[in-house]
């Protein structure tokens, strides 16, 4: 899903029937004055003609429609790690990122409150699964701490990925906005996980013995000895962007030529991974637990936008393909597929031994 680059081929092959159509006009025009002296008696069949002519250029722009104003991308990703009442331990998928940095944001989060993570494990611990119609108690705080995680890595994706656009483009400062901690309303902190993280690493007891020196500039990353994180995020955005969180949870970035929409749901189920990428390989641990991200975006159609505006907005192509490449585990596990394939067609046959 390209929904920028979509809207700059659309632009480019409207303007393009748009000169043809004036120049056809023009010619169309001139035809029609020279067969109108040559045919003054016969103005019906003339005027029949012209209007003929015209429904059939119209006919041809109308077949040039702008591209979808919304559009829907679901990512369907994978989340392993082994849980007992007193801790959690990591399974990794191997060469599955998104996986690593779940674990090591998830223990972060766990790390910053003893009766949340208490609380956590109390459900994450059970043996048995509830099935979604019987949901044992503690499910809905299990199921919010691990979409709270989920879109706090794609909000951190965001900063970064916004952050190293701008500069590798040389967009323009003055037509970003920044958005740090208390830039954002109290309904998108609502997710504790983004709430936990940012806050001022000088009032969390995970961070009381560092003495960070800010003289020499400010402290944008720095982790606790305990495994807790401080993330100063700060989302760059094309001024008049708003960030706000739907009713739904839905994260929500609003601007008057766009729209990114980001919804994380996780229900506990499994999703299939080939178990020879879990790490450690236990056949009798449950399968890894699956999630789906929707990404929606809207984009406002405008044949006047010019390329360099554009460049303000393709971040979102950018975005999207980064957030495929992170998450898809369908993805994944095809090119492990694909790999092991090659990998066992390249191998050099076995000599025949000849028998003496």
């Amino acid at each position: 899903m390209q929904p920028i680059a979509q809207h700059q081929k659309w632009r480019r092959e409207v303007r393009e029937i748009l000169i043809v159509a004036i120049l056809a006009s023009a010619g169309i025009g001139l035809l029609t004055n020279a067969a109108f002296e040559l045919l003054k008696s016969k103005i019906l069949l003339v005027s029949l003609i012209g209007l003929t002519l015209t429904l059939l250029s119209f006919s041809t722009l109308l077949r040039l429609r702008a591209p979808a104003q919304a559009a829907t991308l679901r990512l369907r990703g994978a989340i392993a790690f082994d849980a007992s009442r007193e801790k959690l331990s990591p399974v990794r998928i191997s060469g599955y990122k998104f996986n690593d940095e779940f674990y090591e944001h998830l223990m972060a989060l766990l790390a910053e409150n003893a009766a949340l993570k208490k609380r956590f494990l109390a459900y994450a611990g059970k043996k048995e699964l509830s099935l979604p119609n019987e949901r044992a108690p503690g499910f809905d705080f299990y199921k919010e701490i691990i979409e709270s995680v989920i879109e706090f890595i794609l909000i951190n994706e965001l900063d970064l990925h916004l952050n190293s656009y701008f500069v590798e483009n040389e967009i323009d400062t003055a037509k970003i906005k920044e958005f740090g901690r208390n830039d954002l309303p109290k309904e998108v902190l609502r997710n504790k996980a983004l709430d936990a993280f940012t806050k001022d690493y000088s009032e969390r007891e995970s961070f009381l013995n560092e003495n960070f020196d800010e003289s020499i500039g400010q402290l944008y990353y720095a982790t606790g000895n305990n495994g807790a994180i401080y993330n100063r995020i700060s989302i760059e955005l094309p001024e008049e962007s708003v960030i706000t969180r739907m009713k739904d949870g839905t994260l929500n970035i609003v601007h008057p030529t766009f729209e990114l929409s980001l919804e994380v749901e996780f229900d506990e189920t499994s999703t299939y991974v080939d178990f020879e990428l879990i790490e450690p390989m236990d056949f009798d641990r449950a399968a890894p637990y699956g999630f789906l991200v929707r990404v929606t975006t809207k984009v406002k159609s405008s044949i006047f936008r010019s390329a360099q505006e554009d460049d303000l907005y393709a971040w979102l192509d950018s975005y999207i393909a980064r957030l495929q490449s992170l998450i898809c585990i369908d993805t994944h596990t095809q090119k492990y597929d694909s790999q092991l394939r090659a990998f066992m067609t390249s191998r050099p046959k076995p000599r025949k031994r000849i028998s003496e």
